[in-house]
């Protein structure tokens, strides 16, 4: 959050020391992790704020490089949770976070991908004042999660 708040500022070459300070942050917890992952979940999220107020350019592949099986648990809810926050973006990810939802075999990140969808696009539409229109592709996407 703090890096992400500095490099706001839009100062010339903030932004770029910004980024290689997450991917520093990110390569030091690799070899050196800390407790939980916590680190890399930290540079992951302000990588997140980042892209979402425009300052970098969208790009998915570190949430995905981090989301794969293999990594630990709190490192794939972390990045789950920075794509599911992207979604208005990309609103294609919805269905494929759906599938993983279906598919995923630890239920802590099940969880997390579940709130960040709650806690995400579901809650900017009720802001917003917006009523989903109840379409039969939304229907047969709640049916198909709950099969």
């Amino acid at each position: 959050g703090a890096l992400a708040r500095a490099a706001s500022a839009e100062v010339p070459g903030e932004m770029s020391k910004t980024v290689k300070q997450l991917d520093r942050y990110m390569r030091r917890d690799w070899l050196m992790p800390s407790f939980g992952h916590a680190v890399t979940c930290a540079a992951l999220d302000a990588t997140r704020v980042l892209q979402e107020r425009g300052l970098k350019e969208l790009d998915l592949g570190p949430f995905v490089q981090h989301a794969k099986v293999g990594n630990s648990p709190q490192v794939r809810a972390a990045a789950f949770r920075c794509i599911a926050r992207l979604t208005p973006l990309q609103p294609g990810l919805l269905g494929l976070l759906v599938g993983v939802v279906r598919s995923e075999m630890v239920p802590s990140v099940r969880l997390s991908i579940l709130q960040s969808l709650l806690d995400g696009p579901a809650q900017r539409i009720q802001r917003a004042g917006l009523l989903a229109a109840a379409t039969a592709a939304n229907i047969g996407l709640v049916e198909s999660m709950w099969e």
